[in-house]
């Protein structure tokens, strides 16, 4: 009854190959420094540039064919249309994405990937209609939670260049890349991915700290953990309007014999590595395995409702932007230094899905897609205060992916009087970058 709460599971490949060298640079300063893991970036945010030295972007591919960088013809957006060199062009394809360290395969099978891809695109029947032109894209996933894995500002190296080898793969067999800020249920220490450990910790930690929220404490869930357990935040009054439409909201299992079962790879644990509890916790594998993706239990816990309600409110106050939406925003500010890079990339892509949080406090979670769309805003205002980042269009998604076609539990949830219609400035803002063809 819920699978709308949870995206079908997606492409997921395996396996860790060569490194590609890479210099870690600040635009505005110095020169290369040495080879290194990681690569401090403090605010101004626009000065990370992680750059694949001369030769090594493909580094461990045999095939010297694929070995030559290609540069496709970019495809911009122009009244409400795709076009490339003047022609309305349709994107087609589909999802590339590791949900996990180490978050892309080995380049040598992305290149194979990226030509398989593109053969199949060839052979294809479809032709769309009205004289406008077929592209293969692949909606590829850059994690944050990848790209920063230890702490704020500080740029993992080694995958930036795995990100960039792979974007620049699929360049070569002629394959057209959107990226893709990818989460789901937010964290690792929710049973999913994308935020990385250290921001849900923050937030954990500062709970009975969150501004303009006299109903919050210092016991609210943000993590899992013993103290804190994967629990479903729909109970009560929600649980009973919900089953008078016919939804029971779907509540975390745990393995039996189990007597301290969100210990391993908790935070503060000291029983396995936090970054790998989606997938180290056997009872968050019972919970986001795809019985349970598909029944939605991951979002509709307290930690990810607390997350998502926080995060999207991050930009408005002093120590909440500063610990999470100013070093998301730097993220943001290196995938458009990424599109400018590589003529493929069509757009970066700012949530995948983002859920619905809030609850159980019904006001919150009304409010709180407006929460999201004034997140967009406040990114695309940073983005346009900064001349230093390049003009990237973004890509959005409502809450829960609605589309306005399959939008049955969306409507569901307004009937309910539990979702509210845009309103406010972010109107402006998104109807502003829509004139400039930049979303």
């Amino acid at each position: 009854a819920l699978r709308w709460l949870w995206p079908p599971p997606m492409l997921l490949l395996s396996g860790l190959g060569a490194v590609p060298s890479v210099v870690a640079r600040r635009a505005s300063s110095a020169e290369g420094l040495p080879e290194r893991r990681a690569a401090e970036v403090r605010p101004p945010l626009a000065e990370l540039r992680v750059e694949v030295t001369e030769g090594s972007l493909l580094q461990g591919v045999t095939d010297e064919a694929s070995r030559r960088t290609v540069a496709l013809s970019r495809i911009t957006i122009a009244n409400g249309t795709f076009v490339r060199e003047g022609k309305v062009v349709v994107p087609l394809g589909g999802n590339y994405l590791m949900k996990a360290h180490p978050y892309f395969p080995e380049t040598e099978v992305v290149v194979r990937n990226a030509r398989a891809m593109a053969a199949s695109f060839a052979k294809m029947e479809y032709v769309p209609s009205r004289g406008r032109v077929a592209v293969p894209v692949v909606r590829l996933g850059a994690l944050m939670e990848g790209a920063m894995p230890d702490k704020p500002f500080v740029f993992d190296t080694v995958w930036a260049a795995k990100l960039e080898a792979a974007v620049q793969a699929f360049e070569n067999a002629g394959v057209y890349v959107l990226l893709d800020i990818h989460q789901d249920a937010l964290a690792t220490t929710n049973g999913g991915e994308g935020l990385p450990v250290w921001m849900t910790a923050k937030m954990q930690e500062m709970a009975g700290a969150v501004p303009d929220c006299l109903s919050c404490t210092a016991f609210d869930k943000y993590i899992t953990t013993p103290e804190q357990p994967l629990e479903c935040a729909l109970t009560g009054v929600i649980e009973t309007l919900l089953k008078q439409v016919g939804i029971t909201p779907p509540h975390p299992q745990v393995a039996s014999g189990e007597d301290n079962p969100w210990l391993a790879y908790s935070v503060n644990g000291s029983a396995g590595d936090p970054k790998r509890m989606n997938v180290g916790n056997v009872n968050m594998r019972l919970n986001n395995d795809d019985l349970a993706w598909g029944q939605g239990v991951l979002l509709v816990t307290h930690q990810v409702q607390n997350v998502a309600w926080r995060f999207y409110r991050s930009h408005r106050y002093p120590t909440e932007k500063a610990a999470f939406f100013d070093p998301f925003l730097a993220f943001v500010k290196y995938l458009c230094g990424v599109w400018e890079r590589h003529s493929n990339v069509i757009a970066v892509e700012l949530l995948n899905e983002p859920p619905l949080g809030g609850f159980p406090d019904i006001f919150a979670a009304r409010t709180n897609r407006n929460d999201l769309f004034d997140f967009y805003a406040a990114i695309m205002a940073e983005l346009d205060a900064d001349p230093r980042v390049p003009a990237a269009p973004l890509a959005l998604e409502d809450v829960t992916g609605n589309n306005g076609l399959i939008s049955m539990p969306f409507d569901l949830l307004k009937q309910l009087g539990l979702i509210e219609d845009i309103q406010g400035a972010s109107i402006e803002v998104l109807r502003n970058w829509t004139e400039r063809g930049r979303l």
